[in-house]
């Protein structure tokens, strides 16, 4: 299930946890798996739906075009955008997220995708997505292909990017710090 929870007015810790109790379950059922909840400052949220597997250990390696990315709105409509993985938001109007091919916008005004970065093979959940908080850059880690980019989004109006960096490790996940200035990355040990 995902909830969603407004603690913009929470002053102390027991307010907070009051809110979070309280919070909005804003999906039904419990037929699908439901995935990266991702949340736009205007309170709308993407999260990616597949459907179980006999073992659900066989979705961490699944095509990004096996999953669903949903929107929930403000409002509660739940409604498919379009397959894909991995939603992070560049603003309250656009995502972007992983499908076969590469990196895509999303951009709700029109219901447009647009590829922004290509990539060779699939895209899996074996891949991961993050957002700088200034929107000005994205990293992709992918564990299969041993690769971290680190790409800067020159204008997201014609969604232009370009390659700022690369690291040459099998990234698990890479984020960005609150102030877009460090990325951390983990990378998967093997087991002994």
């Amino acid at each position: 299930q995902m909830f969603r929870a407004d603690v913009s007015t929470a002053v102390t810790y027991d307010d907070f946890v009051r809110k979070v109790q309280e919070a909005e379950r804003i999906t039904d059922g419990t037929e699908v798996v439901r995935q990266f909840p991702s949340v736009s400052n205007a309170g709308d949220v993407l999260y990616i739906a597949h459907q179980p597997e006999e073992t659900n250990q066989a979705l961490f390696s699944s095509e990004a075009e096996s999953w669903d990315i949903h929107l929930v709105s403000g409002s509660g409509d739940d409604k498919v955008l379009t397959k894909g993985i991995h939603p992070k938001w560049v603003d309250d109007a656009r995502f972007v997220f992983l499908k076969n091919g590469g990196l895509y916008v999303y951009d709700l005004a029109d219901g447009s995708e647009d590829k922004v970065w290509d990539m060779r093979g699939v895209a899996t959940m074996r891949m991961a997505l993050d957002v700088s908080d200034d929107a000005q850059y994205v990293a992709w880690a992918s564990q299969d292909t041993g690769v971290v980019l680190i790409l800067r989004a020159l204008n997201w109006e014609v969604n232009t990017l370009t390659l700022k960096g690369v690291f040459t490790i099998p990234g698990m996940y890479a984020v960005f710090s609150p102030d877009s200035r460090l990325v951390a990355i983990q990378y998967p040990v093997p087991a002994n």
